[in-house]
């Protein structure tokens, strides 16, 4: 992973204004942040921010630079600068991006599972799996929303509900969904 940081900050060195660079380089610091200690995960949650905020910046219409500065906003603990509200109105954001109408619910199906506001969490979800462009897309999203209903809402029953769903859409096309998951 050290490699991969050292590749961004050389790649953002040649080309400071990349937008995507700056974009892989906000993923690559928020991959590492478990590695250092706690004293540096300052530092590193920063620099990560200060790329994702620069990659929308640079160009407004990445979709995947503002769903990273979201989820920085969605998680981060309060006194590192996360706020629900911030999150909320990226979502908003992308929503009215060209082609982000089901990332946006997506965002915000993930911002009310970490609310445990459920049933704006159902609505956001059934969206989000309504927009998507493509049965993979489609999949992706009742994917999250099992993880999120498990993981984040301790609604096991739900979540398996989702991923039964899956699994019967996925047997029905032939397809595997996500191959070994």
């Amino acid at each position: 992973l050290w490699n991969l940081i050292i590749l961004a900050k050389k790649a953002i060195k040649m080309s400071p204004d990349d937008a995507m660079l700056q974009y892989l380089f906000g993923n690559a610091a928020f991959a590492h942040i478990n590695d250092v200690s706690f004293i540096n995960m300052g530092a590193v949650s920063k620099k990560g921010l200060k790329a994702y905020e620069r990659a929308v910046e640079l160009d407004p219409t990445l979709i995947q630079a503002h769903v990273g500065l979201a989820s920085f906003y969605m998680y981060a603990p309060g006194i590192a600068g996360g706020s629900v509200k911030k999150a909320r109105e990226i979502a908003d954001t992308v929503s009215e991006l060209e082609g982000g109408a089901a990332q946006a619910a997506i965002l915000r199906m993930q911002i009310e599972g970490k609310e445990k506001n459920w049933d704006a969490f159902n609505k956001a979800a059934d969206e989000s799996i309504a927009l998507s462009q493509t049965d993979k897309d489609r999949q992706d999203a009742r994917f999250q929303a099992a993880m999120v209903l498990i993981f984040q809402g301790e609604q096991y029953e739900q979540g398996l509900t989702r991923v039964r769903e899956i699994q019967k859409i996925a047997a029905s096309t032939g397809e595997p969904y996500r191959q070994g998951t």
